[in-house]
């Protein structure tokens, strides 16, 4: 069951089905109900540098076998 929870495949597999139907790709909502961070990574993940949010989010469209990403 790796589908539900790889995200490269299922928006792959979104960009696909909206190619094979002709129509523009919709709006992914990623919503996760469970995320968790172990104690011994803990001051690694504090390490991490904060990345601002884009000005704008980027788009994808696919149509006909073709992916664009406008950012």
């Amino acid at each position: 069951m790796a589908l539900p929870y790889d995200l490269i495949t299922t928006t792959v597999l979104h960009e696909l089905m909206a190619g094979w139907l002709g129509v523009e790709v919709g709006d992914y909502h990623h919503h996760v109900d469970s995320l968790h961070l172990y104690a011994q990574h803990q001051d690694t993940a504090w390490q991490l540098p904060v990345e601002e949010e884009p000005s704008r989010p980027c788009s994808r469209s696919a149509s006909r076998g073709r992916t664009s990403t406008r950012c």
